[in-house]
């Protein structure tokens, strides 16, 4: 398995994780494509390809594009990234969307692996002793 390491020791995950969708819980906007009107939306699971998003507040028309803004827990900056609507369904009365990035840059795409390795839970492994025989 490669590893690649964001920030720190302590951020080390799996290089294929920042592909794969991984579980989130992160408060978030969203708007269509045109009216600056924000929305708001929970981030349920996220790559850096696209996300799944839980609608707090929906809008009637159909969804095609949005706009989503991330704001990092504990940090002023946000990601903002441009979205194309790839599924929509019902889940426990609450619109739930999934979207594919577009356009995203590479301080963008650097900034959304910083918050998946944030959020990573890493498996526990066992390591082996650098010491023969000392456990």
């Amino acid at each position: 398995m490669t590893y690649t390491s964001i920030g720190t020791p302590a951020a080390i995950v799996p290089a294929r994780s920042f592909a794969e969708r991984q579980p989130i819980d992160l408060d978030a906007q969203y708007r269509v494509q045109g009216p600056p009107l924000w929305l708001r939306c929970r981030v349920v699971d996220i790559s850096t390809h696209g996300a799944g998003l839980l609608l707090v507040d929906e809008v009637t028309d159909p969804l095609r594009a949005v706009v989503i803004e991330l704001r990092p827990p504990g940090r002023t900056d946000r990601i903002v990234l441009n979205a194309e609507v790839r599924h929509s369904s019902l889940t426990g009365g609450r619109r739930r969307i999934g979207v594919e990035f577009h356009d995203v840059g590479t301080f963008d795409e650097l900034a959304l692996c910083a918050l998946i390795a944030s959020h990573a839970e890493l498996p526990e492994q066992p390591w082996p002793s650098p010491f023969p025989g000392v456990r």
